[in-house]
């Protein structure tokens, strides 16, 4: 059961001048009715009526200010986090899983919903579970709708156009979530392409108008922030780095191309140069590690074994950094971005794989623009596609690139 306000306060527009102010606020970058017409460039009596009507919607909280000189202190406002609630979901091939999160994207709670079978849509089944699941456990808080973070290609309707390493095609996501949230906004986007939204909400991108997200899990997945804003390409398929060719005669891909950068630097790629530089060394770590059946390799085993100073899980991870390095060295001479954010799984279980990809930036790329940008580990780390979920439907309701509903 949603929270219901009067009319005017359940229907607010938070786009446009609203949603600029609810930002500025949101991130700390102005205080006061003065402080929001300097930013904003609103005559005060402007700022004056957005500020009563957000106070009275319950998104604005006032405190005294402290005395500048003399006269009564001004007041000083901030953003009430819990005014409404957004709802976060990342699907996955095995399970989905959903947060309740704030207006700061925090998460508040969760739940996690196995998936009944291999297909997309048994995935969205789960996805459904588990939001009704987290719903069920803060019945009666006001929500404004969904952000969904999914593996693949979206398309403008929000559907997997295609995720080919998962063998899904055409799976609705936006539609059936929707008609389970009774008519709620939906808002769905790539893996990675969410959680560059949540490290620039609340992560090691916050604050930063340019920054790239770099995902290197089953494949390699970029998310791009130009302006503040996710970036989006005419059809929606911006972002495929994991399919740019970095060898013209390599492996063969998936998508029917060869030498793919997802062919050389995924985890899938990293642990089978693992198993291969093993065979020719009986003496690795990763023998014992995985009780001699390198079969059953994974990313966790790579670690450890890198912490222990295994000499093939040094070379696989220098060799796999340095095509990611040739990569990022390529993206940053394009876009000259301020920041580099190394995510996904693949950079989670191994940091160390941020020197190599430095290392190799700092050879490729012209000095102007390396020095310019920074490369960094993701701050929000395995949460950053969830928090970002829930910050790519905030962030669109705030610039009116998602509609508000009209409840019932």
């Amino acid at each position: 059961m949603l929270t219901k306000y009067p009319p005017s306060l359940n229907h607010i527009d938070l786009a446009g001048s609203r949603g600029r102010v609810l930002e500025l606020l949101r991130m700390g970058q102005a205080g006061t009715r003065a402080e929001l017409a300097n930013f904003t460039g609103l005559s005060r009596g402007a700022i004056s009526f957005i500020v009563s009507d957000l106070t009275q919607a319950g998104f604005l909280r006032m405190e005294p200010g402290d005395a500048a000189g003399r006269g009564r202190p001004g007041e000083r406002l901030y953003l009430n986090p819990q005014a409404r609630l957004v709802l976060g979901i990342e699907i996955g091939e095995a399970r989905a899983s959903a947060v309740i999160a704030d207006l700061h994207a925090h998460p508040l709670r969760s739940a996690t919903a196995a998936t009944s079978g291999p297909g997309g849509r048994q995935a969205v089944e789960a996805a459904i579970r588990a939001a009704q699941q987290v719903m069920a456990e803060g019945a009666g808080q006001p929500l404004l709708g969904a952000g969904v973070a999914v593996p693949g290609v979206v398309d403008a309707d929000g559907a997997v156009l295609m995720a080919p390493d998962l063998g899904w095609h055409d799976v609705p996501v936006a539609a059936p979530l929707r008609a389970a949230l009774g008519g709620l906004p939906v808002e769905v986007a790539n893996r990675a392409k969410a959680a560059a939204v949540g490290e620039h909400w609340s992560g090691a991108g916050r604050g930063v108008e340019r920054m790239l997200y770099l995902s290197v899990g089953t494949g390699v997945s970029l998310g791009i922030i130009i302006g503040g804003n996710l970036y989006r390409g005419a059809s929606l398929t911006e972002g495929e780095l994991g399919h740019t060719t970095v060898e013209p005669d390599g492996p063969l891909c998936p998508c029917g191309n060869r030498g793919c950068l997802q062919t050389l630097a995924s985890g899938p790629a990293l642990l089978a140069l693992v198993r291969q530089l093993a065979r020719s060394a009986p003496d690795s770590r990763l023998w014992p590690l995985t009780g001699r059946r390198l079969e059953t390799l994974t990313l966790v085993h790579v670690a450890q074994a890198l912490r222990d100073g295994d000499p093939v899980a040094a070379t696989a991870v220098q060799t796999v950094g340095r095509y990611l390095g040739v990569a990022t060295a390529n993206l940053i001479n394009l876009l000259n971005p301020e920041l580099v954010v190394l995510g996904g799984p693949v950079c989670r279980e191994m940091p160390e794989l941020g020197e190599p990809v430095r290392l190799e930036v700092r050879k490729r790329a012209l000095g102007l623009a390396v020095d310019a940008c920074r490369i960094v580990p993701s701050a929000l780390a395995g949460n950053a596609p969830l928090v970002g979920s829930a910050a790519l439907l905030l962030h669109g309701l705030l610039t009116g690139t998602v509609k508000q509903s009209v409840p019932a």
